[in-house]
């Protein structure tokens, strides 16, 4: 017995140093104290072990002295939590715990796993990533579903409509030399409420007082129709070809607003609703842009951030060079955030409905995941921006990835002759837009299935046939790109439920307003064709295709602007130099009207008219009309009213 006491003993005297030990230990790595079961705060009523539980760890609260309670305030560590849990429960289980999203502690950590001797991860009620597809234009927190995302995006106009705007008197810095690779346009979304007017367009390193800051700027497009719709081209002189014509005054820079003073490179961003979310640096930030021209930031208290206003994540282990946002159907709201080369990305999710501030990550996407379509040219690629889209009607979340890829270069000179001329710094770079359908994989991991892919071209083929390019040939190639896909892009949702697409250049190298000195920044917008929607003439248009089958280059030409450019003369300025170009064309009029065309300039030679039987859609893939061959023959155009279809004039086709 007396053997049995003293092995008792020497147990109880062994557990007592490894218990003084194990409290010596986690008073070194803790200033808090060790944890208890009243410590610790109950089990989340929608845990049921064994089962997978997400356990959000966030900051219950700040201090009164500004300074932030630690994630991890009530215990030492998510074992112990999960030691706890499990005693008390009698049972086993796996627990997720996510960290808290403040970072002025210094500590911050991804969700850390923590097995138990059995179980699985399953967080009981975690939505389904399905978006809130109810939503009208114009609202708070949220953007209009699209009806067949997947159709839609097949539908984006290869070649867009040709913008800009004016840098105005405060928007940073100015470019000029040596500061092309530095400082450049880099991330832009158009906000989708209010009168649709205004843009964001995110800038790096811009010098304010002597230092760099990642800033963005507000644009307001004054001159286009305050409906939400797309812009249309602003670029449009009946006695100027596009290239040397300047946007109007009314569309122009005003506000700069500061981001922070160290964290550069801001990345694209996402509107939503009346709201934006835009990275720079390690940090994201939530804005409201109910007041364009006051923007407010949304986010926790923190006096060392401008404005008081912290951001509402950090990543102190990845850059936030592009974020995507969406409403969700239950409420809450996902982030999806991406590094500088869009690898990996990370996926956030709101702790409840209507909660705008704080987000735990849930799952780490690889591009090794990815779902791909082996007859599409890219999988999976360094985009440059994300965007988040809901599709009408399933609720089915898409992401949009845009970036200039297939990006090679033969020699230097290509190289930094591209770059100080406006081209893309890679003569060979392409602008692609990529579609991903979002679902998971299982309760915990996110998929991402290709779905579409998207060729953009932001050149026009003008070089050789402007005659200022003769004398001024760097000019004229700073004029031909319009945009670039590396530099900013972004996607956006109007009232009708229609997808456009934005890009713009790096530079501010567009044409010069006289009696300004600072160039102009170039943009394009990539819409939807064929849509079959023509009620009125207001909403006619016409597009003509370089090529059969709407191959090649394309030109838009609308009802609405039909004052805009010289369209009796396509040879000397109308259409940017179109002339006998057009082999193929598609068309939106309502009924009682037509589009007619001419094989001369001023309206001479045969004539072509197209329209349709009842008003909407039509198309014509070849322009060789058995004996009669209007291939490549097109020189002047009009819009006419028919009052009935015996009403032709002599030697005239009407197509229906």
């Amino acid at each position: 017995m007396e053997r049995i006491a003293f092995a008792a003993r020497r147990h109880r005297l062994a557990l007592a140093i490894i218990t003084g030990l194990s409290l010596i230990f986690i008073a070194c790595v803790s200033v808090n104290a060790q944890p208890t079961s009243d410590d610790l705060p109950p089990l989340p009523p929608s845990c049921v072990f064994p089962s997978t539980c997400y356990v959000d760890q966030s900051n219950d609260a700040d201090e009164a002295d500004g300074t932030v309670v630690h994630p991890f305030r009530k215990f030492i560590n998510g074992m112990a939590l999960a030691r706890e849990w499990g005693l008390r429960r009698n049972s086993v289980g796996e627990v997720i715990v996510m960290p808290g999203h403040y970072a002025a502690t210094g500590v911050y950590t991804y969700p850390t796993t923590i097995t138990a001797p059995s179980g699985n991860v399953v967080l009981e009620g975690f939505p389904a990533l399905r978006g809130d597809a109810a939503c009208p234009w114009g609202s708070r927190d949220c953007n209009r579903c699209v009806p067949d995302v997947v159709a839609a995006f097949n539908r984006l106009r290869s070649h867009g409509d040709i913008l800009g705007f004016r840098m105005g008197d405060e928007p940073p810095p100015r470019w000029g030399p040596g500061s092309l690779f530095a400082k450049h346009w880099q991330g832009l979304t158009r906000i989708a409420a209010g009168d649709g007017r205004t843009f964001v367009i995110a800038q790096d390193d811009a010098v304010i007082d002597g230092a760099g800051w990642s800033v963005f700027t507000v644009v307001n497009f004054g001159s286009r129709d305050p409906t939400g719709l797309r812009y249309r081209s602003n670029r449009l002189n009946p006695e100027l070809p596009f290239e040397w014509t300047p946007p109007p005054a009314s569309d122009i820079a005003y506000k700069t607003v500061l981001l922070h003073p160290e964290n550069e490179h801001p990345g694209s961003p996402q509107a939503l609703g009346e709201l934006m979310l835009i990275g720079a640096g390690h940090e994201i930030y939530l804005y409201d842009m109910a007041d364009p021209a006051h923007p407010q930031r949304l986010g926790p208290p923190d006096p060392q951030a401008v404005g008081g206003v912290g951001p509402i994540l950090v990543r102190p282990n990845r850059s936030a060079s592009s974020v995507a946002m969406a409403k969700l159907a239950d409420g809450r709201y996902l982030i999806v955030a991406a590094s500088s080369d869009a690898r990996p990305l990370d996926f956030y999710i709101s702790h409840a409905a209507g909660d705008l501030l704080h987000y735990s990550n849930f799952d780490r996407w690889h591009p090794g995941e990815l779902v791909d379509m082996p007859d599409q040219k890219y999988g999976w690629d360094t985009f440059q921006a994300l965007n988040l889209v809901t599709e009408c009607g399933t609720g089915k979340l898409y992401l949009i990835a845009t970036g200039n890829l297939d990006k090679t270069s033969s020699t230097w000179s290509d190289l930094i002759g591209g770059c100080l001329f406006g081209k893309p710094c890679y003569p060979d770079g392409e602008d692609w837009a990529s579609l991903y359908e979002i679902d998971m994989a299982d309760a915990s991991n996110v998929r991402l299935t290709k779905v579409a892919e998207f060729h953009a071209y932001c050149t026009f083929e003008t070089w050789g046939q402007l005659p200022k390019c003769e004398s001024n040939p760097a000019l004229c190639l700073a004029n031909v790109h319009q945009c670039n896909f590396d530099a900013a892009a972004g996607v956006y949702v109007d009232p009708t439920g229609r997808l456009i697409l934005y890009a713009s250049e790096h530079d501010n190298d567009g044409p010069i307003a006289s009696g300004e000195s600072e160039g102009s920044v170039k943009m394009m917008e990539f819409r939807e064709t064929p849509h079959g929607s023509c009620e009125t003439i207001d909403d006619a248009w016409i597009e003509l295709f370089e090529h059969d089958n709407f191959r090649g280059q394309g030109r838009m030409i609308d009802y609405r602007d039909r004052h805009l450019e010289n369209y009796a003369e396509y040879h000397q300025i109308g259409l940017e130099y179109f002339g006998d170009q057009a082999s193929s064309a598609r068309w939106c009029i309502p009924e009682g009207w037509g589009y007619r065309m001419f094989e001369h300039s001023n309206y001479g030679g045969v004539m072509l008219t197209v329209s349709t039987h009842n008003g909407g859609y039509g198309e014509l893939p070849d322009m060789n009309l058995g004996d009669f061959d209007f291939n490549d023959l097109i020189s002047s155009s009009m819009w006419v009213e028919l009052s009935n279809e015996t009403q032709r004039l002599e030697g005239e086709v009407i197509i229906k």
